[in-house]
């Protein structure tokens, strides 16, 4: 879910449960800085290493909210799977 000030990222199986997240905040970004694209960017790295590293190798990518954060976000899912 991206905003204008955080962004947080969501990855949950396909019963919908929650298999790893992160945000820019849980990613080390604070104030104003969590509202950088770098920010969403590391905030959806960290998620996606989680799930790559317990072995998940395909996913459906839903995207929720606005902001600059979401380009990077998505950026960050076609480098990274």
């Amino acid at each position: 879910h991206t905003q204008t000030h955080n962004t947080i990222v969501t990855i949950t199986d396909v019963r919908g449960r929650v298999v790893s997240w992160s945000s820019a905040d849980t990613s080390g970004f604070k104030g104003k800085k969590r509202e950088t694209p770098f920010a969403a960017q590391m905030a959806a790295t960290n998620a996606i290493r989680t799930i790559v590293d317990q072995g998940m190798q395909r996913v459906e990518v839903m995207i929720k909210g606005f902001g600059l954060g979401r380009d990077a976000t998505l950026r960050a899912i076609r480098f990274l799977i």
